[in-house]
């Protein structure tokens, strides 16, 4: 009996060790590093644009009342409900998951980019314009955003084996948890310090902190320019895929030299299929396969 909860004590220690080892590779590791990076961004963001658009006209805001800024944030959500139902699913089909993710981030970068430029819209006069320009913007960056987050879902599961699923997803929602808290703790405080004087000169005026946000985001789309073609499908559709077989090619010799050290004491009676049938070898690759 001793025996034995030694050995469920090692097979224990020896899964686990696996989980980490799979969610420390390379498809769980991009998809982890772009979906912590991108919602830290996308909270800063979240942040950021609520103080600008109510901030005065004169240190770089829009003068926009909060029941304004209300308005326009609840138009955003009309567009992404109908978007999500009956938009996301065919050009998943049709263009692929980690695709979507590349053109929407693309997507995202320029629109980032020009949104302070409603500024130049924000006089009274302007108001109908300021209106057009914020839905071709901050409208529409959130629609795409959310196709970002809806393929990143998606790649997340495809990225590891059903039997470690929930220990990743555990671990990537605690990392990219505390990015969404680094995120609005950086961008506040420089946000406030940008419009603290109204003659700053650019970029150190309210152009910095999109800035900084158009800038994280363009790094993750690097994490996604990374991303194999596999992430679209379920984690080992396709045994007989070679890409399968050599992702995994160093696990399977990993645990075969573990198992190699104990073989003896686990089998003594297992001989080797060489001629002499006395005289007992080190298990081979057949052999750790058949006993796994």
């Amino acid at each position: 009996q001793l025996y034995q909860a030694i050995k469920q004590t090692e097979n224990i220690q020896e899964n686990q060790q696996e989980q980490i080892r799979v969610c420390c590779a390379r498809k769980p590791g991009l998809a982890t590093a772009f979906y912590s990076l991108f919602s830290a961004v996308e909270y800063a963001e979240d942040l950021c644009f609520p103080l600008w658009a109510e901030a005065p006209i004169s240190v770089g805001g829009l003068a926009l009342g909060s029941h304004q800024v209300g308005i326009l944030l609840a138009i955003c959500g009309i567009f992404i409900v109908p978007g999500q139902l009956f938009l996301y699913a065919p050009l998943d089909a049709r263009l692929g998951t980690t695709a979507i993710m590349k053109y929407g981030v693309e997507i995202c970068i320029p629109l980032l980019a020009v949104m302070p430029l409603a500024n130049l819209f924000s006089s009274p006069e302007s108001r109908s314009s300021l209106w057009i320009w914020l839905g071709l913007t901050k409208v529409a960056r959130l629609f795409v955003a959310e196709f970002v987050f809806t393929a990143q879902g998606i790649v997340s599961n495809n990225a590891v084996p059903n039997n470690i699923r929930g220990s990743f997803l555990g671990i990537q929602a605690t990392i990219c948890a505390v990015a969404r808290i680094v995120g609005p703790i950086l961008i506040g405080p420089l946000f406030a310090w940008s419009i603290q004087t109204p003659d700053r000169s650019f970029p150190l005026n309210y152009w910095f902190s999109f800035i900084l946000i158009t800038t994280g985001t363009f790094i993750s789309l690097f994490a996604v320019l990374q991303m194999p073609k596999s992430l679209d499908r379920p984690f080992g559709s396709e045994h007989t895929s070679q890409e399968i077989c050599e992702e995994h090619e160093n696990i399977i010799e990993e645990g075969c030299r573990r198992r190699s050290a104990s073989w003896e004491e686990m089998h003594p009676l297992k001989r080797s299929r060489s001629p002499h049938p006395f005289l007992p070898t080190t298990p081979t690759r057949d052999d750790f396969d058949e006993d796994v």
